[in-house]
């Protein structure tokens, strides 16, 4: 019988996070969860993913415990609503921190393991559709440009080495992402969406287990676009 391979997913305790644990179980993953609070899906170690120490800390921990990780998935994100005018200094720090600094942290430390093993992995990250078009809060959507161009780096100087980096770009997603949009920008939003409608977790999740999986095995730094025809 084969061994699940194991893959990390931050954010887990999220909608969207719940989502992908769960369809990637489906597929016959293990998953292990990092956010500050348990998920409901899978096992979960509480990191701060603004806090450096605490990242290489608890990935120290996971290495530990699973002689090999196979996938990692950087799916949490800060997305406060917040126009130019209304975020303070430490909300531009903490977004910046977990959407950009922290992936980028994970990503490097995944990978210095995966070549030191000789084993190939995936990584995938979640972008945004804010990251090709900003919209109210530019802080988040300029963290999600740079974690595009950080995929597309990545993908390129680590596909060499059997590590394949991509990325999804949702449009937004049904849960506490769109609660968070105010009104009226909300529902401008949605009728601006070709489909009129928001994503649901299960249609992004589906998106990230095909780039974990060997069906993706020749994309490397590709970005899919599943924002319901919203560019």
């Amino acid at each position: 019988m084969t061994e699940p391979k194991n893959v990390i997913v931050t954010g887990a305790a999220g909608s969207l996070g719940i989502a992908i644990a769960e369809d990637l179980k489906s597929d016959g993953w293990n998953v292990i969860g990092i956010d500050l609070k348990r998920s409901p899906a899978c096992e979960t170690i509480l990191i701060d993913l603004s806090d450096p120490n605490a990242i290489r800390a608890g990935f120290d921990a996971i290495a530990r415990e699973f002689s090999r990780l196979d996938g990692l998935v950087n799916n949490a994100g800060v997305f406060l609503g917040k126009g130019w005018e209304e975020i303070a200094d430490n909300e531009v720090s903490r977004t910046l921190d977990v959407n950009l600094r922290a992936p980028l942290l994970l990503s490097t430390l995944f990978a210095r393991r995966a070549i030191a093993q000789a084993t190939p992995g995936a990584i995938v990250n979640v972008a945004s559709v804010a990251g090709r078009e900003p919209g109210h809060d530019i802080v988040y959507a300029a963290s999600k440009a740079a974690l595009i161009q950080l995929t597309r780096g990545l993908g390129r100087q680590l596909a060499g080495d059997g590590i394949r980096v991509n990325a999804v770009a949702p449009g937004v997603i049904e849960g506490q992402m769109a609660d968070r949009i105010p009104e009226p920008g909300r529902s401008a939003y949605m009728q601006r969406t070709p489909m009129k409608r928001f994503a649901e977790p299960a249609e992004i999740a589906g998106v990230v287990s095909f780039l974990l999986s060997s069906r993706s095995s020749y994309l490397a730094g590709a970005v899919i676009d599943a924002n319901g025809g919203l560019f």
